[in-house]
């Protein structure tokens, strides 16, 4: 486990279910769910049966979308 003196560091890498992850979005869930059968989408991790992605993934993610799209 990492452990910091600073606990913005840990919420910056918190993980995040898919349903939060949607609303974070503003997307519905089973978009996210699309994207992992399709591969695309912010990464993704599966701990046992359970699917969860790390806040800055998501953000730096969706940094990209935004890039790609004005280029």
């Amino acid at each position: 486990m990492r452990t910091t003196g600073r606990k913005g560091d840990l919420a910056a890498d918190r993980l995040l279910d898919t349903d939060e992850v949607a609303e974070y979005l503003g997307l519905p869930p089973n978009s996210l769910k699309m994207w992992r059968y399709r591969r695309t989408g912010p990464p993704w991790l599966k701990l046992g049966r359970h699917v969860r992605y790390r806040l800055t993934a998501v953000e730096r993610w969706l940094d990209d979308q935004e890039n790609q799209l004005g280029a």
